[in-house]
């Protein structure tokens, strides 16, 4: 007696897509790096921020993104609380790997799409995100940001971002809320910025680093733009 084995594979665990494998293989070669230099993060940011807007073009959302990525291994481990290694986990590099994108809200204008794209820069809580601002219709980036290009030693994770109005010279106020990353206090540093768009060009015009504890409930730093004016929330210092 003879018998036949038909294996039909998913189409879920298929090869990943060209652009996919190219970036987990540019991630995986900076592996376990204490820290990227500047032109290593740089090129991981822009191969990333690519692969997202193709993403977008095709009309893929970012749970759909996530699912991509975590499947190609490009998330790090989420240690249990509980586990005795916890803090082992939590203090390696996590350099070439990548945190969840999500989709930041934005209050004032709703012509604009805001996605946050995490990218860990090296050991502990390396987290850096740049923020990068989309027009919905017809999709096209304007512009992108981060904590603090100016020093690439220092990692922000992104808390508040609002974008106001076109106004009628073309410009668009964004104020953005940012907090240093660091697993061992909830007094990590903390960054608010003003810029201002005009077109796909944009350029800081205010920036202030902030004494300020982490909040208990809500965003960090949380920001509004009404016309001109950009309002910040956050958690002060209370001197005795």
């Amino acid at each position: 007696m003879t018998g036949l084995l038909l294996a039909i594979l998913p189409s879920a665990i298929s090869s990943p897509a060209k652009d996919t494998a190219l970036l987990s293989a540019h991630l995986k070669a900076v592996r376990g790096e204490d820290w990227l230099q500047h032109d290593e993060y740089r090129g991981v940011q822009k191969e990333y921020l690519a692969w997202i807007e193709s993403r977008l073009k095709a009309g893929v959302n970012e749970k759909s993104m996530n699912r991509e990525l975590r499947m190609a291994g490009l998330f790090p481990r989420q240690p249990n609380i509980a586990d005795s290694d916890a803090m082992d986990e939590m203090n390696k590099s996590h350099a070439g790997y990548l945190e969840p994108i999500s989709v930041k809200p934005v209050h004032t204008a709703k012509d604009v799409l805001v996605i946050a794209a995490g990218v860990y820069k090296g050991f502990g809580c390396s987290l850096d995100v740049t923020a990068v601002i989309y027009r919905r219709r017809p999709l096209r980036r304007l512009a992108y940001l981060n904590g603090d290009p100016s020093d690439p030693q220092y990692a922000f994770y992104l808390s508040g971002l609002d974008v106001g109005e076109e106004n009628s010279t073309g410009e668009r106020t964004v104020a953005s809320g940012w907090v240093a990353s660091n697993c061992t206090s909830t007094w990590n540093g903390k960054r608010i910025r003003i810029d201002r768009l005009e077109g796909s060009l944009i350029k800081q015009i205010f920036a202030r680093d902030l004494n300020a504890q982490d909040r208990d409930e809500g965003e960090n730093v949380a920001t509004r733009v009404e016309r001109d004016i950009a309002t910040f929330w956050y958690q002060g210092a209370t001197r005795f």
